[in-house]
């Protein structure tokens, strides 16, 4: 079962397609010891997806990504503790924060457009959808291969109901026995013909073991995993198809929020292969100061020598600065300890490596220390006090149904025994920004 979790992200925000960015790379602080947030300029977004999604003999065209560039990452779990040891990470909320304790409640609207295909194929209205698509040409194997992790913060409160989050992995392209695959999802829970989303991969309302799947599910909950902040998620799942080699095909991943916008969903993606077996090379590094004022540094990659052939370079040096080079030299602003990670592909292989602490800039947010639910009261404790910021209760069609402000308090406390049987969705808007929740009342 799950076990400690430690993700390096390297993360990309999107600000504006007519605004042109002059900081290609910027870090934030680390929430732990054991993870380094990073966030990349758009423009470096599809060369990063390229150097590090991919292994093997492939052909990669056509390569975008559509959704909040906060929203995609690489992620590196250095104790195997989701099954995965790195690869990239998509979520419909910050994609840095599933790498908390899973006390912490990750929820942001980016109000997003939802996607065709995944509406169509769950049968409800999705948001916030995030999309990864490309065109691929796989020359040594008839087998698109990857694993995953599903994860969401909509488990395990909201089992069977209309916040149905799902993951989609759609081929099209043409079948070796003829004909053509036209959007087939092969994100599907094994054995079954069931798109993996909340409803069909879980265990009960409330853990209450009433299960659907609960082969492939695990609470985090009651695992108490440290590192991981979905509420629950799935075991590593497969994704395979056969192929024609040498044959083109459209690859599209999609994560979405179904039902409204809120409660975040995300997909850790191993790096993709068109072989059965991606092997895990040793890597380490070396370096080289090479003066003090400024801090120059010379980094030098150590990988195995027998699987060393066409190896691709991605270097974080953790002060909001990246590298492609093999062996690159970096300035430092400042003397003090960086965490530096290399990534490294080739072949059919892979490796990650990561030392020294991570540093930077802290982000300010909206944090909950508490959260709970009853049939007569919703009782939040933020973190912080709330000094006028206002609270607005909302029924799913919009309305509002209950308004207030809090003027200077951490704590949200309304009776609720009154509202009728159903979903409500919860707005803060605050000086810090805005909180979103929703609760549903049972009785």
């Amino acid at each position: 079962m799950k076990k400690l979790i430690s993700l390096f992200i390297a993360i990309i925000i999107l600000q504006s397609l007519s605004h042109s960015q002059s900081t290609v790379f910027r870090s934030f602080d680390a929430k732990n010891s054991e993870k380094n947030i990073f966030v990349l300029d758009s423009v470096q977004l599809v060369e990063m997806l390229e150097q590090i999604l991919f292994a093997g003999d492939i052909q990669v065209q056509n390569l975008s990504y559509t959704g909040n560039y906060s929203t995609i990452g690489y992620f590196s779990d250095e104790n195997n503790s989701t099954g995965l040891d790195c690869g990239i990470a998509i979520s419909t909320g910050f994609v840095e924060q599933i790498a908390n304790p899973v006390s912490f409640f990750a929820s942001h609207n980016f109000n997003l457009p939802g996607d065709s295909a995944l509406s169509a194929y769950i049968g409800g209205p999705t948001f916030d959808a995030i999309i990864i698509e490309f065109d691929i040409i796989a020359n040594d194997s008839l087998f698109v291969c990857s694993d995953y992790v599903f994860g969401s913060e909509e488990y395990p409160e909201y089992v069977n109901t209309a916040f149905n989050d799902m993951f989609g992995f759609f081929v099209s392209g043409p079948k070796p026995d003829g004909g053509y695959y036209d959007n087939e999802n092969i994100a599907l829970i094994p054995g079954t013909d069931l798109p993996v989303a909340i409803n069909n991969v879980n265990n009960g309302l409330n853990n209450d073991d009433n299960c659907m799947n609960c082969d492939f599910y695990i609470s985090n909950e009651i695992e108490g995993n440290e590192f991981f902040a979905m509420d629950g998620m799935t075991t590593v799942l497969p994704a395979d198809l056969t192929i024609i080699p040498d044959s083109a095909y459209h690859i599209r991943l999609a994560v979405s929020d179904v039902g409204d916008g809120i409660f975040d969903s995300n997909v850790l993606m191993r790096v993709f292969a068109f072989s059965q077996t991606v092997d895990t090379m040793m890597v380490a590094f070396s370096y080289n100061i090479i003066s003090e004022n400024p801090l120059q540094v010379q980094y030098i990659p150590i990988v195995d020598n027998e699987k060393s052939e066409n190896l691709r370079y991605f270097w974080n040096f953790g002060d909001g600065n990246f590298s492609f080079e093999e062996s690159p030299i970096h300035s430092f602003a400042e003397k003090r300890n960086y965490k530096t990670s290399l990534f490294v592909t080739g072949g059919k292989s892979k490796g990650v490596v990561s030392e020294l602490l991570p540093t930077g800039i802290a982000r300010t947010e909206i944090g909950i220390n508490k959260r709970i639910v009853s049939s007569d009261n919703y009782n939040v404790i933020f973190k912080d006090n709330m000094k006028n910021a206002k609270i607005n209760i909302l029924s799913v069609d919009g309305k509002t149904i209950y308004s207030s402000v809090l003027k200077n308090t951490n704590e949200l406390k309304v009776n609720i025994s009154g509202l009728a049987k159903g979903a409500y969705i919860v707005v803060v808007d605050s000086e810090l920004g805005r909180w979103q929740d929703k609760f549903i009342k049972i009785d």
